[in-house]
């Protein structure tokens, strides 16, 4: 019987290559991640990078002050997370279902990656994205 051994498991396939090398280097750089911005707070360190957008127009980006809320909500300050950036509550669920639905080789978890990468979806994050950016410029501004 003539069986034919998958990339990720052939013996001369690269460490580099290998899925669980993968996994555990993009755990280790979670964890790392996490713990910079448990222990540092961005709003008064020099070390994190501030926004160009609002330096150089003065408008906040859709993005501005994600450090501050992942920095809130790891230190347990959940309220403050959601003033610093209430998009940050859309955005960390679906990075998360992808990351978790592209890593994991199941039927199940491809369906749910190839739905949350499809054009439908990618094309809705993106109009949500332009529409905070307005909304955080205009009607909702001062409040976040």
């Amino acid at each position: 019987m003539n069986r034919t051994i998958p990339p990720q498991y052939h013996p001369h396939t690269p460490w580099y290559k290998k899925r669980s090398v993968r996994i555990i280097i993009l755990s280790l750089c979670i964890l790392v991640f996490a713990v910079v911005y448990t222990l540092f707070d961005p709003s008064g360190s020099t070390y994190f990078p501030k926004c160009t957008m609002k330096a150089l127009t003065g408008w906040e980006c859709p993005g501005c002050g994600v450090q501050r809320a992942v920095h809130a909500l790891l230190t347990g300050h959940f309220s403050a997370a959601i003033r610093f950036n209430p998009f940050l509550f859309l955005i960390l669920p679906y990075v998360c279902l992808t990351l978790t639905a592209g890593t994991i080789k199941t039927p199940g978890a491809q369906k749910v990656y190839s739905a949350l990468t499809s054009k439908t979806a990618c094309y809705s994050y993106i109009v949500l994205y332009f529409a905070w950016w307005i909304l955080r410029n205009t009607l909702l501004k001062g409040m976040y």
